[in-house]
């Protein structure tokens, strides 16, 4: 299987400076490998369980110290797993704001199962992430709002705007 990997602040932060860390990557990466791994089995185990779903769901997932919304999910359909603080959502936009309220970052789903205390998310599904300029789409996405990373398993397209890279 092909995976298609980026972390959009370790690209920032490559393209800011030339000193490039990769133990430094390599490590990251595998840990939130390990958590898209989690989160496929929950989305099977929480998909399972999601009946008679909530309708035009709005919640909160992230605030800035000063209670301004950081994040939000809104989704067609969902299901409130409280005790485990995850979200089984289908038909699902999740943005995310700067502080003057501008969204800075949009994923659209088909469906997916969001990890309310991670603030992360697998979306088996097709799933669509646009960030400052660029497109990122595929199949089987797994998101980390913290870490602001993506992972595209298979079908995976990337488009981006305004990208200057260094010769080698």
């Amino acid at each position: 299987m092909k995976v298609f990997v980026l972390s959009l602040a370790l690209v920032a932060s490559f393209a800011a400076s030339a000193a490039f860390d990769s133990a430094t990557w390599l490590g990251k990466r595998e840990v939130l490998s390990r958590e898209a791994d989690r989160l496929r089995a929950a989305y099977t185990n929480f998909a399972a369980q999601a009946v008679h779903p909530s309708e035009s769901v709005t919640i909160t997932l992230e605030q800035f110290p000063d209670g301004a919304v950081k994040t939000e999910l809104f989704a067609k359909e969902a299901v409130f797993f409280r005790l485990e603080h995850f979200v089984w959502a289908r038909g699902l936009t999740i943005r995310k704001f700067a502080r003057d309220g501008a969204v800075t970052a949009n994923i659209q789903a088909d469906t997916c199962i969001v990890d309310q205390t991670t603030k992360s998310g697998w979306c088996p599904g097709h799933a669509t992430v646009l960030r400052e300029g660029s497109r990122f789409e595929g199949d089987g996405v797994y998101f980390s709002s913290p870490e602001s990373y993506i992972s595209v398993y298979s079908n995976s397209d990337l488009r981006s705007r305004d990208t200057k890279m260094e010769a080698l």
